[in-house]
């Protein structure tokens, strides 16, 4: 199932409520869900560690400004982009389990190069 995933808080919300309304009455639906952050942010990106370090999270090497916020965190002015992938896996791996529950599989992808993290 494809997705929008939408940090719910303040702004964001209104945004993907609207976003969601807006493209409904436009006849093409925004699947768009809402996320909520539940722990403390710098745990959160730091969660990725382990997965990242095992490769089942990879970054592609075009992905630059990701991959810099990830080679010097925690001192970075902008820690978006961790703190989006870390919401990003969250809600794969939370679907990806509703759907083994429910006997859906998804496709595999082929391999592409990508930068493990213990290669910053």
């Amino acid at each position: 199932m494809l997705c929008w995933a939408v940090e719910s808080v303040a702004f964001q919300e209104y945004l993907r409520t609207e976003l969601v309304r807006q493209s409904a009455l436009a006849g093409s639906a925004v699947p768009a869900v809402p996320v909520t952050p539940s722990t403390d942010k710098q745990l959160r990106i730091e969660s990725l560690q382990p997965h990242m370090a095992n490769r089942l999270i990879l970054l592609h090497p075009s992905q630059q400004t990701l991959v810099e916020q990830f080679k010097f965190y925690p001192d970075v002015d902008h820690d978006d982009g961790p703190d989006a992938l870390e919401m990003l896996y969250t809600l794969a791996m939370r679907r990806s389990r509703s759907n083994a529950a429910t006997g859906i599989r998804s496709a595999r992808r082929p391999d592409t190069p990508a930068i493990p993290w213990d290669r910053y």
